[in-house]
């Protein structure tokens, strides 16, 4: 088995004999919470959103990480940013994220987001941040007394994809979640987002896989375009 294939599941056995309130009283966060666990279908990312103590500092979460996942050796490394802006995420709660992991457990399956369709993650590597931030003000200026998801993916023209999570991670990277008709593929994907964003970024796309995702039950395309739209209105 895989190293990181054991960590995970060594991970979901020592909790699913717990309570939440056990887990959540579990030393070994030190005060830390994961939020958020997305993990690809090909096992090639594992994407999470923590939170720590105000005062924390990129690098005390880079050694609480890295000491976390030690068990699976050289199989993972992680790369730590701060987000310093988002879209999406207000619901996201420690105790839901680690009830997914203690029903996978016991039963073997998560109870998945909200929303029918698939998931998909992308890393956009900007390539020129005038530019992408140029982009970015169009597209919320196409949303700008927009009401509804439905209204944001047709203005943004994006079929039936609805955008589901945007963090900002400084001048050279963004991630987003996105939400694709069942059956879409990631060829699928990367063709949309290259055309949504065009030339300032390159996007780098994975599907997840929705039982090896935690806390996307706290994810929905409305919450995510709410927030753009009162964005957009503010700007």
């Amino acid at each position: 088995m895989p190293a990181w294939q054991k960590f995970n599941q060594d991970f979901v056995e020592n909790l699913k004999t717990k309570t939440t309130d056990e887990a959540l009283k579990d030393p070994a966060w030190a005060g830390n919470m994961c939020l958020l666990t997305p993990s690809s279908v090909k096992g090639d990312l594992t994407f999470c959103i923590w939170r720590l103590p105000v005062g924390s500092t990129t690098e005390d979460c880079q050694k609480y990480v890295d000491n976390f996942t030690a068990p699976s050796g050289p199989a993972v490394k992680n790369l730590v940013w701060p987000i310093e802006g988002s879209m999406g995420i207000q619901n996201l709660a420690f105790e839901t994220y680690l009830r997914d992991w203690i029903q996978l457990g016991k039963t073997g399956a998560l109870k998945g987001p909200a929303v029918n369709g698939d998931f998909f993650f992308v890393h956009h590597h900007i390539q020129d941040k005038a530019a992408w931030d140029s982009m970015f003000g169009e597209k919320l200026g196409l949303i700008k007394g927009k009401s509804t998801t439905q209204d944001v993916s047709e203005a943004w023209e994006v079929g039936k994809a609805e955008g589901a999570m945007w963090c900002g991670l400084g001048d050279e990277d963004a991630v987003c979640m996105w939400v694709m008709p069942q059956g879409s593929t990631e060829s699928d994907f990367q063709s949309l987002i290259d055309t949504f964003t065009g030339s300032p970024a390159k996007n780098e796309v994975f599907k997840l896989d929705l039982n090896m995702s935690a806390n996307l039950r706290c994810m929905h395309p409305d919450f995510y375009t709410q927030e753009a739209i009162a964005y957009a209105n503010a700007s």
